[in-house]
Parts: C-alpha cells; structure tokens; sequence
C-alpha cells in the first residue's frame, strides 16, 4: 500500500523509474533464493551421505595423498570405517596412522608408499605410485587429492628458495599427474569412479555488495598460489571430462579455515573455523550427491554472503592477522611440515 502511495504521487518517468527498481530488486531477490538459499538448504540440511561402498564397488581402494596428518589422516580413517582399503601415498609419519586404523580395522587392507612429495619433478618420481594402481587395476575407484605444503614467511624477501620449490612441487605437479593417471583408469569403467581434489576458498559470491570477490591470505604467497593452481586445473578438468565421463563423480572441495592438529594453535580463535572431523564427513556427504566445485561446511559458505551483506566487515584485515599468526608459527617451526 505505501509503494502504491509513491507511485500515485510521482511523475510519469519516477513511476517507470520506480518500477524499473522494484522489479530490478525482486530479479535480485530471486537470484538469491534460487541461486543460493535453496541450493544451501539443499546441501546442507537435505542431503545424505550415499551408500559409497555399493556406488565405488564394495571391497575397492581409494588412493589417498598426504595422509600423515591433517585432513588427509582424517579421510584415511573416514574411508577405513566404510570397508575400503587404503592405498596411502605420503611422508613416514603415515606409519603411525595406519597403526591406528588397523587397531580398529581388522579386515581392510592398507598398501603404503613413502615418498619425498617436494621430488614430484624427479623424472622417475610417480613411478612407483603408477606401479602400485595399475596393480590394482579396476579395484581402484577412488582419489583423494590431498597433500599439500604449507609455508609462511613474515618477509616474503627472506624466503628461501628451498620452500618456494617444496610448496611449488607439493602443490601442483602432484595433483596434475594423479588426476591424469585416475583418468587414464577411470575413464571407460562402467561403473562409478570419484575424484576427489581439495583446493581452497580462493573466491567469494559477489551478489550483493561486496566489491572483490577474490580472497587471498598474505604471507602465504607460494602456498596461496599452489591452491588456486590446484583450483583452477581442477575445474578446468571438470569441464572438459563432465559431459564425456558421466560416470566419474569429480569434486573440487573448497575449505576455508580447517583446524587440525597442525593448524589448530592458529586457527583457535579464527571466524568461521571448523575441526578437521566435522568438515571430512561433510566432503564424503558430498560424494556422488555433487559434481564440481563445493563448500563442504556452511560457515565458509556462509563467509561470503555475509561479507556481501556486510560489506564494512574489514575482510583484509581478518585475513592478514591469520596470515601472521601461520608465518610467526613457522618461525618457531612449529607447522613447517609436509603432510
């Protein structure tokens, strides 16, 4: 009625102006229910974990990297409860985590291969890992794209070559040869494969106010960099595979701030951090259910609309003290470890 008034009173052009933004605001409105809200309520209070035993074939392996620690020790451990058979391909600290999984885990079988991931350019380095799945042959069905190298430096001056290679190497070439070699195998099975790429929140949506909508943490710059790589060449992929290979479910998984054992001292106090446990059942409740590039926790979705909503909220400034708080832990070396 108080929008009809104004209408009434104004001038023939101020009605058409008016109404312009009227249906301008209710297009905006739209996009958002349709485009972010349902599809929020969707994933996040409607979907339910699948059977992914029966739709990965019961008794087969996931290769999982960077299982030592982390969100990669947490897959392991997710998987294992679910009967599959882990093959692990990381530092000698997985040892002691496939200790613990068959404390619990009589029955599955667990291959491990130790490997230095910062000598991914070492012309023989995937030599063994290619060995170990093509003995496995269509028992394979599942990648965990995990491992990553997470450096910091206050003084990105003072950063040493040394880090730069390692981050470099972890980040990228690993992920690129394993997605490959899961193609060359998946690609004509009749059955489901997964892939699974773990990247970085390196964007936000950008529907209301917010007027960058990338997302960028200093003092990170190589580590940062690997992610979008791991980003970017994941979703290029995806786009090239999802028509041709429908039967390969491929999942690029965005994380915003993840506690683990490692990252737990920083993070602490941190917005919208989530503990490792939560988010890695999040990500396996997304398998088979979505195709793409995914949130796995309603808070880092949750991060973006309300820095659009609030656009004062001094993102910069949140995201420039978390990267402080990684680079002063890594002058201590304290987290300057390959997981």
């Amino acid at each position: 009625m108080f929008i009809t008034c104004i209408i009434y009173k104004t001038t023939n052009k101020m009605k058409i102006l008016i109404i312009l933004l009227i249906i301008f605001s209710i297009l905006i409105v739209l996009k958002i229910v349709v485009f972010r809200v349902i599809p929020f309520i969707e994933q996040y209070a409607l979907t339910s974990e699948l059977d992914l035993a029966q739709r990965y074939m019961p008794d087969s392996w996931v290769l999982i990297t960077g299982p030592s620690s982390g969100m990669g020790e947490r897959f392991a451990h997710e998987f294992a409860d679910r009967g599959f058979n882990l093959l692990l391909v990381g530092s000698k600290r997985t040892k002691y985590v496939i200790r613990d999984i068959k404390k619990n885990h009589k029955n599955i079988e667990i291959k491990f291969i130790e490997v230095d991931f910062s000598s991914s350019f070492k012309d023989d380095f995937f030599n063994g890992i290619q060995q170990a799945v093509d003995e496995l042959g269509t028992k394979w069905t599942i990648l965990i794209n995990n491992v990553g190298y997470r450096t910091a430096c206050k003084d990105y001056r003072e950063m040493s070559i040394e880090e730069m290679k390692k981050t470099i190497s972890v980040g990228t070439l690993v992920q690129s040869k394993l997605i490959q070699m899961a193609l060359q195998k998946f690609a004509d099975r009749k059955t489901h494969t997964a892939i699974v790429s773990i990247t970085a929140q390196n964007s936000l949506c950008t529907d209301l106010f917010a007027i960058s909508n990338d997302l960028t943490v200093p003092y990170l710059a190589c580590y940062e960099a690997s992610n979008a790589w791991g980003y970017f060449h994941a979703k290029s992929v995806h786009e090239e595979i999802k028509n041709k290979y429908p039967l390969i479910d491929f999942l690029i998984i965005m994380p915003g701030a993840v506690k683990t054992k490692n990252t737990e001292p920083v993070l602490r106090d941190t917005i919208f951090a989530v503990d490792v446990d939560t988010y890695i059942k999040n990500v396996i409740r997304l398998m088979g259910n979505y195709q793409g590039p995914m949130c796995a926790h309603p808070y880092h979705s949750l991060s973006g609309a309300l820095i659009n909503v609030f656009p004062f909220v001094d993102k910069e400034s949140i995201v420039k003290q978390v990267g402080s708080d990684f680079a002063e832990s890594f002058e201590k070396k304290s987290l300057s470890k390959l997981s």
